[in-house]
């Protein structure tokens, strides 16, 4: 636990799934939020651990979880030694993939990514099974409508004053939230209800859900039109793709359904930008999920490793070790 490196942020956006480490969400209302941050999204903030390794997030997690009489609303549940109870032992493990959502119109080197994963997995004696995943279609406008909805009321006294000085994306929130009928705010709201208990009968079946985390590997700012909120993921020539709708897809329904999720570092795309996968679960078993992201993590290498970055000569090198993060060094530890 020396030279131990976190934060702890809020999971109001996305952006904190498109780095080089593993942040974990936690079950809803496990952590105490009051006085935390001001709330965007009241049903859907949470609050979770960012950290290098899920060796580091357990030891986090361990300390600030629990409930808080500042906050009415954290669980009373005993908070278990998370720290202590990590191991590597993942073998008998149920763990279902949805190769339709998982695959379908996603970037060729975050599915080839996927099946790395995968295949780790196996290795490490997980039970991979296939599964559907429930409201795949549905899930990122039921979030939108809900998480607009209640960011245009968390910031009603503010914005009408000072709009010209929110930034464009919370803007562009805000005005969705604005124009949300109340007809379209009931249907959502009874969707979730539906969503929830889907997303309760998967996991009966299975123990973690893996996915990636984004549909593409992290992207440039400059390829993030935050005036449009479209972001072109293909490269020179691709169309652009709305922004949260892309962003969403993968991580909307954990935060709909309150789901534990964590998001870890799978390797890097040939041009050197960071590829994530998440695993979900059931309601309160994030012990399940830090132990088997630092199983993972414990025979592969990606976590230790930084985006490759220009050089002043214009080449490239990697920040942290020296060497080039290419898909064709795979992440595996080194083995005697």
């Amino acid at each position: 636990m020396n030279d131990l490196h976190f934060k702890t942020l809020t999971e109001l956006s996305e952006q904190i799934r498109m780095r080089s480490i593993s942040p974990v969400e936690v079950t809803r209302h496990l952590l105490e939020r009051i006085n935390e941050f001001d709330p965007m999204a009241d049903s859907l903030d949470s609050v979770g651990p960012m950290a290098r390794s899920a060796s580091d997030a357990a030891a986090i997690l361990g300390v600030v979880a629990g409930s808080d009489s500042n906050d009415p609303t954290t669980l009373k549940a005993s908070v278990p030694n998370y720290a202590n109870q990590i191991s590597d032992d993942i073998r008998g493990l149920r763990i279902g993939i949805d190769r339709v959502f998982a695959t379908g119109g996603v970037h060729d080197e975050v599915v080839a990514a996927l099946s790395e994963t995968e295949a780790a997995f196996i290795e490490l004696g997980a039970d991979v099974r296939e599964v559907t995943v429930p409201f795949s279609d549905r899930m990122s406008d039921i979030f939108l409508v809900l998480c607009s909805a209640e960011a245009a009321a968390a910031h009603k006294e503010t914005y009408s004053v000072h709009a010209s000085e929110y930034g464009n994306e919370l803007a562009e929130l805000i005005e969705r939230g604005r124009k949300t009928s109340a007809l379209q705010l009931a249907e959502s709201r009874q969707e979730r209800v539906r969503l929830v208990d889907s997303v309760s009968t998967m996991f009966r079946e299975i123990d973690l859900l893996l996915t990636p985390t984004l549909p593409f590997p992290v992207p440039r700012l400059d390829s993030i039109d935050f005036k449009r909120m479209t972001v072109t993921s293909g490269g020179a020539g691709s169309n652009p793709e709305d922004l949260y709708s892309a962003c969403l897809r993968f991580t909307s329904l954990f935060n709909c359904a309150g789901n534990p999720a964590i998001s870890f570092p799978t390797g890097f795309s040939s041009s050197g930008m960071p590829i994530g996968m998440q695993l979900a679960g059931r309601h309160l078993e994030e012990e399940l999920l830090l132990r088997t992201v630092h199983a993972f993590q414990k025979s592969t290498q990606w976590h230790t490793r930084h985006p490759v970055i220009p050089n002043e000569r214009g080449g490239h090198k990697d920040h942290q070790d020296g060497f080039l993060n290419r898909r064709k060094h795979r992440g595996r530890a080194a083995t005697k």
